[in-house]
């Protein structure tokens, strides 16, 4: 794929044909939008086209994470479609000015937050039974919107976006199938199959922060800790959309200590074993 950059594809010139939008139904609109959709699965990124790590001084804090199996969807709920016969309806997440996937700040920071529901969960990876997770969530967020006080509390740490740091095919086509209920006949039908792109595994994101201690009561967390905690978090919980299917899962970096073997057989088990339902 030559084209320069995946939004403008995506976003402007994969639905730029009128003859695709006067016959959404028909095989000549499904033929082209299959070999688009086959364009940006095989659009391979080089490192010029990746977007930028941010400055030390202002995102000191951070690390890498990989998608696993079967992979990651962000911006699924941007506006994406004209009806087209194998179109990919879904909407993608990429940056307007280098066209490359990013998971936005404020979806990282929903992730996170939405972990914080399960005060138990935190004092376990925290190892501090006697933490008020209260007071700790509201001291990283900010008070929440659904919180009707006057006094509103800012967080003290900022989230920016997660970006892909691994070069290579990064994006691949999926398919989810609904269906309609026939109530006659008490059962499924009419199949609706829907095209989508995804993020491929393996594609390595860095997630960057700006983080500060956190002392209260003789508790004392630091950024480092934050880092692991949100680390953590992610690993567990996954992020983007449809994580209760196994999609968002996010996994470490392999070591460059591991073998060549070690790595083989991390993708084979990845590959086959059988994940719990991870809910956000």
């Amino acid at each position: 794929m030559t084209t320069k950059n995946l939004n403008y594809f995506y976003y402007v010139e994969y639905c730029d044909d009128p003859k695709m939008i006067l016959h959404t139904d028909s095989d000549t609109t499904q033929n082209k939008l299959q070999r688009k959709n086959g364009e940006l699965a095989n659009y391979s990124a080089s490192a010029c086209k990746l977007m930028k790590p941010l400055n030390e001084n202002i995102a000191p804090n951070h690390f890498e994470l990989r998608t696993a199996y079967p992979g990651l969807l962000i911006g699924t709920g941007l506006p994406h479609s004209f009806g087209g016969k194998g179109e990919a309806a879904l909407g993608l997440t990429l940056d307007y000015v280098t066209g490359m996937p990013y998971i936005p700040a404020s979806s990282v920071k929903g992730a996170l937050r939405s972990a914080f529901v399960h005060k138990d969960y935190i004092k376990e990876l925290l190892k501090s039974a006697d933490i008020d997770v209260v007071d700790f969530e509201i001291s990283i967020f900010g008070s929440s919107h659904s919180d009707k006080s006057e006094s509103k509390i800012q967080g003290s740490d900022i989230f920016f976006d997660a970006i892909i740091t691994s070069t290579g095919r990064i994006l691949d086509t999926d398919n989810i199938t609904s269906h309609r209920h026939n109530k006659d006949l008490l059962e499924l039908a009419a199949p609706n199959p829907i095209t989508m792109i995804r993020i491929r595994p393996d594609v390595i994101f860095k997630f960057q922060f700006q983080l500060t201690d956190y002392e209260k009561d003789e508790i004392k967390i630091t950024a480092e800790q934050k880092l692991g905690l949100f680390k953590q978090i992610l690993i567990d919980l996954g992020i983007g959309a449809k994580t209760n299917v196994g999609y968002g899962t996010l996994e470490e970096t392999f070591s460059v200590e591991k073998s060549q073997e070690e790595i083989l057989m991390n993708g084979f088990l990845n590959g086959i074993r059988i994940r719990e339902p991870r809910r956000r």
